[in-house]
């Protein structure tokens, strides 16, 4: 774009602000959806029925999980010892890092 076009549609944007402002939720919104759907499907190819990591890696093999302390990466951690893995945990909080290693010592 020409810095003459720039300047008349910044003019443009003042005089009407709302229109910015649509134009930034529908840009905000097809982010959002895009960022749904990669983490839709990054689910269902890890945790669909059927796939098992003890066929593919062996019971006993080491998993890596990184944000151990709560969330996601706290019920991966508990769902990969529950299935027999030896489970690294990674976290910034130490102290909610032992309480999810005592968990997953209580349910073993």
């Amino acid at each position: 774009m020409s810095k003459l076009r720039l300047e008349e549609l910044e003019k443009y944007v003042v005089k009407h602000p709302r229109v910015a402002l649509g134009i930034s939720a529908v840009a905000l919104g097809y982010v959002g959806l895009k960022t749904l759907c990669i983490l839709k499907n990054s689910f269902l190819a890890l945790a669909r029925r059927g796939y098992s990591l003890q066929e593919r890696y062996g019971r006993g093999s080491w998993a890596v999980v990184t944000g151990a302390s709560d969330g996601i990466g706290k019920q991966f951690c508990l769902s990969l010892a529950q299935r027999g893995f030896n489970v690294v945990l990674v976290a910034r909080n130490r102290s909610k890092l032992e309480a999810v290693e005592s968990e997953i010592k209580a349910q073993s």
